[in-house]
């Protein structure tokens, strides 16, 4: 992207969604890379502890986090196969485990709602209704 603020700023959208998709997937861990290809700099968005434990194994302790430990600076990381990919690969290989805290993603797949199409929306935006993870990432959320 050109502005990555313009998506940062829709955190509070982002996050539970991440997590329904990480469950709806089956994944372990699921991360959203926002890298502004004009200031040559990459944002990592993460939705738990899980998230948050694999990219300090991956990226380093140094990388500053934010925001409720959603948000990494990953400086002028840009690159997804090569600086994210193999960094990651590594951290697992090198034995990362999946802690044992729970985040938001300790819910079952029948509280996460449904998506449904704004039919006011003109460019036809799709949004999760009736999920418990809206209530429980407004509860945490700090703001950007």
């Amino acid at each position: 992207t050109t502005d990555d603020a313009v998506i940062i700023d829709r955190l509070d959208e982002l996050l539970p969604e991440i997590v329904a998709v990480k469950m709806e997937k089956g994944l372990s861990a699921l991360f959203l890379a926002v890298v502004n290809i004009v200031e040559l700099k990459g944002t990592l968005l993460m939705c738990g502890p899980t998230e948050l434990s694999l990219a300090k194994a991956a990226f380093g302790e140094d990388c500053a986090i934010t925001n409720g430990d959603t948000i990494m600076n990953l400086g002028n990381r840009v690159s997804r196969k090569k600086d994210y990919i193999p960094e990651i690969t590594r951290a697992i290989k090198a034995g990362w485990s999946k802690p044992l805290e729970r985040g938001a993603s300790a819910i079952d797949l029948e509280e996460l709602g449904t998506l449904e199409k704004d039919p006011l929306d003109p460019f036809g935006r799709v949004t999760r209704k009736g999920s418990v993870l809206e209530t429980r990432f407004k509860a945490m959320h700090v703001s950007v």
